[in-house]
C-alpha cells in the first residue's frame, strides 16, 4: 500500500496554508464566504469519488495504489475549508489566533 500522495500533500499544504490564509485574510466577509462555497464543492466532489468507490466495493482505502490520489485530493480539499475556519477564527479572536 502506497500513500505517497497523501505524505506529498501533507508537505504541498502545510506550505501553501501560508500563503493561503495570507490572502484569505485580506479578503471581505463575503469574498471569505464564497471562498468556503467554491472549496466546499470541490470537496464535495471528490468525497462523492471516494464514497462512490466504497459503494462500489472498490474499498479505496485499502487500495491506494488505485485511489490515493483521491484520497490525498480529499485531504487537500479538506484542509482547504480547514484554512477559511481558521481565518474565520482568527478574526473572531483576535486575542487568541490559531494556525498560519
Amino acid at each position: 500500500m502506497s500513500y505517497a500522495h497523501q505524505e506529498n500533500t501533507i508537505e504541498l499544504m502545510n506550505e501553501f496554508s501560508v500563503h493561503d490564509m495570507r490572502l484569505l485574510g485580506a479578503l471581505s466577509d463575503r469574498a471569505i464566504d464564497a471562498q468556503f462555497e467554491a472549496r466546499q464543492k470541490l470537496f464535495n466532489h471528490i468525497d462523492t469519488i471516494w464514497q462512490e468507490a466504497k459503494r462500489s466495493g472498490h474499498r479505496p482505502a485499502d487500495n491506494m495504489e488505485t485511489w490515493g490520489s483521491v484520497a490525498a485530493m480529499r485531504d487537500l480539499s479538506s484542509d482547504l475549508l480547514q484554512n477559511i475556519d481558521v481565518v474565520r477564527y482568527n478574526r473572531d479572536h483576535p486575542d487568541t489566533p490559531i494556525g498560519g
